[in-house]
Formats: C-alpha cells, sequence, structure tokens
C-alpha cells in the first residue's frame, strides 16, 4: 500500500507516473500492475484512489492544475483484474466518484467523464443544472473500444458495452449488451467470456 504525503511526487512504480499538489489525498495500490503511460493527477484535497489488482493502462486526473481549479472530496476506486488497454477518467467536480468493479476488461480509447466541466444554469433561477455525481461499473463489465461514459450512470454485472457507444444514464438490469449514441439496451440475457470464440467452441 503506498499513501501520498501531501504536495510531494510520488516515484518508483513501474508504468505509473504520480503527481499529487494539495492536501489529505491518498493512493493506494494493492496487487496492480500498468502499462504504456498510466498516470495519475491530483490536483486538490481530501481525494482518494485505490487500484485493487487491476492491469493496464489508465490516465487519471483530479481538478485542472493549468486553470488553477481544484477537485475535492472525490474518489476512484478500480477492483481486482480488471484489465485496461487505454482507459481516461476525469474527476473535476467535488464529491463526485468513480467505482469500477472487478473483472472488467476495458479495451482502447475509453474515457469516463464524472463532470461536464463547464457549467450550464437555469437563465431564470441561476441553478446549476449539469452538477457531477458518479459513475458505476460493476463486476464483469466488457466495454468496447472508443466508449464514453458520462456522469451520473451505471452499468450492471456481467454486461457488454459496444464500440462507440455514449452512456449518458443508468442501467440497472445485469446481463445486457447496450450500444448507440446514447446508448440503450440491445440485448438481454447475455453472458460474456475472455476466451477467444474459438477456444470457447473447442470447449463446448
Amino acid at each position: 500500500m503506498i499513501s501520498t504525503v501531501s504536495g510531494k511526487e510520488l516515484r518508483g512504480i513501474p508504468g505509473l507516473s504520480i503527481r499529487v499538489k494539495g492536501d489529505n489525498n491518498t493512493l493506494r495500490i494493492d496487487e496492480s500492475k500498468f502499462s504504456g503511460e498510466s498516470g495519475v493527477i491530483i490536483f486538490g484535497n481530501s481525494n482518494s484512489v485505490l487500484f485493487d489488482g487491476c492491469r493496464g493502462n489508465y490516465n487519471i486526473s483530479f481538478g485542472f492544475e493549468s486553470a488553477r481549479t481544484t477537485t475535492n472530496h472525490c474518489s476512484l476506486s478500480i477492483g481486482d483484474r480488471t484489465d485496461a488497454v487505454g482507459v481516461e477518467i476525469s474527476l473535476r467536480d467535488d464529491g463526485s466518484f468513480v467505482e469500477i468493479g472487478k473483472d472488467c476488461m476495458l479495451s482502447a480509447n475509453i474515457n469516463l467523464m464524472c463532470t461536464d466541466n463547464h457549467a450550464i444554469t437555469d437563465l431564470e433561477t441561476g441553478e446549476i443544472l449539469n452538477k457531477a455525481s458518479s459513475i458505476i461499473i460493476g463486476d464483469h463489465v466488457w466495454v468496447g473500444l472508443n466508449a464514453v461514459i458520462l456522469k451520473d450512470t451505471k452499468i450492471s454485472d456481467g454486461s457488454v458495452v459496444g464500440i462507440n457507444s455514449v452512456v449518458t444514464k443508468a442501467f440497472v438490469e445485469e446481463n445486457v449488451i447496450i450500444g448507440g449514441v446514447p446508448a440503450k439496451i440491445l440485448k438481454r440475457g447475455i453472458q460474456w467470456h475472455r476466451a477467444l470464440i474459438n477456444e470457447l467452441e473447442k470447449n463446448l
């Protein structure tokens, strides 16, 4: 387990660069392995990251240092045996969180955006209409190439997200294929396997 020290840059984790600027931020890495140019940037206070046995290429950002905008009280967790070819995760609104479960398979050029970055307000009341909340991905979820998963969404256990899909709402039903722009349920009652098709056919 590694915990950040306020204001210091941590080094020595193979495949992962870490930069932290702020107070009371924590980073835990339990049996995880990183590839490509994985990185974590935290610009803010009281944020937490947990890598719990995951593998692959992850790029994660809390806050906007270039814009001098901090992110506070946010969290990210990625579960055991979750693999990523290339995933970018952005948390830039206070109090938002991202949870990715166990045994997931995440393809390349995937974006999880727990924020719209810029505010949209009601013209009459001034109320902010697009505050961020969460992204929740269950266990054993397969996310296809170029998928975008936006704020206030959920993908339930055993599901598949199709290539180039944009997820804009919560899908509480398990074992479904979702796809499209915006994503909708395309098929129910499915089970996906890590084995290649030819390998699986030999064992049937």
